[in-house]
């Protein structure tokens, strides 16, 4: 049953990359092989080799062995793919497996998905006519409808029950696999050299890929315009930033591997004609170089509004928190005849005291803001870590933000506006609130001590707010660092140290959402724990990439992503 979906994760655990091998190179042309229409496209310089990798990797063996294969084996998206395979196995009298997908697998291929609801697709791959004539298709073969068009044949069966479609070819070296037969049609008259309308001479494919120039290992193309509309695509991406995504006209990402690290490049074409695009790229390396090299995760982006640096700095230092207070949605019972309020039977309501209000008792960010509007913000930086603590039991989180303000702040008035933020959050009237000044390196920095610490320094333009004094010592170490080298026209900078942190967030994870340790594989009779079992043996499958970064540049008419996996030796 495992191996039977792996057909499914193949193209995406190729983009992945895992493994180690290099694609020969080769001069894209199966776009032109393409009837239009498509909204997502996939094409491998040798997709043979890396389904190869992808099959003999550690990382395979250890993820279908995982907590996180079985959760997703029983997800909604996984039942539909298996309900489109069944349909697909009863079409064309072959199951749609991993033996199927390595016996069609070539060296240059490639895969358009024309409908992604439907999972319509035409999939093209160069592969020589003794192994094409070796498929697992061969013996099928007899029992579908013979074709030809423009010199060139096909064959094709359809379901009685589904309608399913399903049309294969092998000519020429070139072998077909398709799920309607006029795009086997289209493409074998392509094939012929019919002058008709290809893939490659779509608007928005030619302005993504010349966007993105050269090809890597693995290449995917989406025609985002068409793709945010599918009710499908909004139910199932997983980031669900649509409405952030319309922008984007066409996307493309490209997968290039070396011996030590794995590199994804992304260009996202705007659709909105040409924008002057944004260079952010000097605020950002001025506080990325902040960013201690032992910090777990750190982000730094360039001209953050007001309520987002508010927000970071009421989230991350002041009043830490997963989230907010649940709003109730029942009306309160209203009071018996027989009990009445007020009466000695009412036991429970307080009558010399004003009833709790929450309030009351949290952040005021009034103050904060108004900082922040005084000295515009130019970029700001955010690190978190794990650290376990003293007793050895607990592991803790510690935080910090850093502003970089359009111009130098006022160190007073900035330590005043935190004591005023917090005053009813911690006590009241500012009771047992003040600042004791501290040194590390010689340089100056202050600290509130107390259930929830704060620790804060200015440095001229820079301010810095922290949950723990070693991670502002840190911090002010690395302020007479040179500025971090960053391309023209960056807008946002990140990193997260994958192997530093595993083993601190498995532990913590585990303290909060069960006793017992947690045990190697899916759990036997019950659903696996979302954050120790779950995500843990997906970290525990991913063991190889020690950390991962992302930089984002704003170009104007396009937005270019390159992240970098790093692997372990």
């Amino acid at each position: 049953m495992k191996l039977r979906y792996g057909w499914i994760l193949a193209p995406v655990a190729a983009l992945l990359g895992w493994g180690w091998a290099q694609a020969p190179q080769a001069q894209p042309t199966l776009p032109s092989s393409m009837p239009p229409g498509a909204v997502l496209y996939l094409e491998a310089k040798d997709f043979g080799a890396l389904l190869n990798d992808w099959n003999t990797s550690p990382e395979k063996a250890a993820w279908l062995k995982s907590s996180n294969y079985d959760v997703f084996a029983k997800s909604r998206l996984f039942m539909r793919l298996g309900d489109a395979q069944g349909e697909f196995a009863a079409a064309a009298g072959v199951e749609p497996n991993m033996a199927m997908l390595a016996s069609v697998a070539g060296s240059e291929s490639a895969l358009a998905i024309y409908d992604i609801g439907k999972l319509e697709f035409l999939y093209m791959t160069r592969l020589p006519a003794a192994r094409a004539a070796q498929t697992v298709f061969r013996g099928a073969l007899a029992q579908w409808s013979p074709r030809t068009v423009n010199g060139l044949s096909y064959s094709v069966k359809i379901d009685k029950n589904t309608k399913r479609v399903t049309a294969f070819s092998a000519n020429n070296g070139m072998l077909l696999l398709a799920t309607r037969e006029d795009l086997m049609a289209g493409a074998l008259a392509l094939l012929a050299k019919q002058p008709n309308q290809t893939l490659r001479n779509e608007a928005w494919f030619d302005r993504a890929t010349r966007a993105a120039g050269g090809r890597g290992e693995l290449r995917m193309a989406a025609n985002l315009a068409q793709l945010v509309r599918s009710p499908h695509f909004r139910s199932y991406w997983v980031q669900q930033n649509i409405t952030e995504l319309k922008q984007y006209e066409s996307s493309v990402a490209d997968m290039v591997r070396s011996a030590g690290e794995i590199r994804e490049q992304r260009v996202m074409v705007r659709a909105a004609g040409i924008a002057d695009g944004v260079d952010g790229s000097a605020a950002v390396a001025q506080l990325a170089r902040l960013a201690p090299a032992t910090a777990g995760l750190w982000r730094a982006w360039g001209a953050p509004s007001v309520e987002d640096a508010s927000a970071l700095v009421e989230w991350k230092i002041l009043s830490p928190r997963a989230g907010g207070m649940p709003v109730g949605k029942q009306a309160p019972s209203a009071a018996g005849e027989s009990q009445p309020e007020g009466s000695e039977a009412d036991l429970e309501t307080k009558i010399d005291e004003a009833p709790f209000s929450a309030a009351a008792a949290s952040l005021h960010a009034e103050p904060i803001r108004a900082l922040l509007k005084q000295t515009a913000v130019d970029a700001v930086l955010s690190v978190q870590s794990t650290r376990p603590q003293a007793d050895g039991v607990f592991i803790g989180q510690e935080s910090a933000v850093a502003l970089l303000g359009k111009a130098a702040w006022d160190s007073n008035a900035a330590r005043a506006a935190v004591l005023e933020a917090v005053d009813g959050l911690w006590t009241s009237g500012k009771l047992g609130l003040d600042w004791t000044t501290k040194q590390a390196g010689g340089r100056t920095y202050y600290a509130i001590s107390g259930l929830s610490p704060v620790v804060m320094a200015v440095d001229g333009k820079v301010m810095i707010l922290a949950t723990s004094e070693p991670l502002m010592q840190a911090m002010l170490g690395q302020l007479n660092a040179q500025p971090a080298t960053v391309e023209s026209r960056t807008v946002f900078a990140a990193q997260f140290r994958h192997t530093a942190e595993r083993a601190n967030f498995k532990r913590m994870m585990l303290l909060v959402e069960r006793a017992a340790p947690a045990q190697e594989g899916p759990p036997e009779g019950r659903e696996p724990e979302y954050f120790s079992e779950n995500l843990a043996s997906l970290s525990t499958a991913m063991a190889r990439m020690d950390s991962a970064s992302i930089t984002v540049r704003d170009m104007g008419n396009a937005v270019t992503q390159t992240v970098t996996y790093r692997l372990s030796k």
